[in-house]
């Protein structure tokens, strides 16, 4: 497969395959899947190559693969007119869509899949739902972006297909972010509470056993 020419068919992973092993990828994973933001918020990802040499796998795990194919100049116009990202990124996934290898953990099943026949080379609605009840969603979300951004190349374009902000890696991270925000919002009310109780006790009203206390008695 050829990973950087968009006019040949792509091996695509999804990144938030179990069976990818992240931590020895290392900084490879940012190579082939592309970076996100700390803040997806901020539009700061980067493409990823998605060269598939650079994928490393967990042991005894096989990963989920989606072979895809590149748009015709008419299937790109279709995906267009799509009226938002995710219905271009689904449209796009129906057309490129070649062959799928469904491996457990991140499928339900373990199977191949085609585009049913009598549907051309386009997988039809009927498919293309059955195949998300499979790998969920996100992963046709993520794979469609990869096909709709690669019709976009020209010939041995640079990277391609960044990680839509629908990805679920890029959610996770996106929660990860608003958790650290909560935490240290939570850590900066707390020291200023208790900053304006030490500020606002006025002379002569300690408790009881307090120097003060026992300066009134007095």
């Amino acid at each position: 497969m050829h990973e950087n020419d968009p006019t040949k068919h792509l091996t695509c992973y999804v990144s938030f395959d179990p069976a990818i092993d992240r931590d020895a990828m290392g900084a490879d994973f940012a190579l082939h899947f592309g970076r996100v933001a700390e803040r997806p918020d901020l539009m700061d990802g980067r493409y990823g190559n998605r060269d598939g040499a650079l994928v490393k796998t967990r042991p005894g795990k096989r990963p989920t693969t989606f072979e895809l194919r590149p748009l015709r100049a008419f299937e790109r116009a279709a995906c267009d007119a799509a009226p938002s990202a995710e219905s271009r990124w689904l449209h796009a996934l129906q057309y490129a869509l070649v062959r799928a290898e469904l491996s457990q953990p991140l499928a339900a099943v373990n199977e191949t899949v085609r585009p049913l026949p009598g549907q051309g080379s386009r997988l039809s609605m009927e498919a293309l739902d059955d195949l998300g009840e499979r790998v969920g969603i996100e992963t046709l979300y993520e794979v469609g972006a990869v096909a709709y951004s690669r019709s976009k190349l020209s010939f041995f374009g640079e990277g391609f297909a960044p990680l839509p902000a629908t990805s679920a890696h890029v959610l996770e991270r996106s929660l990860f972010h608003a958790a650290t925000l909560a935490a240290e919002t939570s850590d900066t009310e707390t020291t200023d509470a208790g900053s304006t109780s030490q500020q606002e006790t006025p002379p002569g009203s300690g408790a009881p056993g307090s120097v003060t206390a026992t300066g009134a008695a007095t």
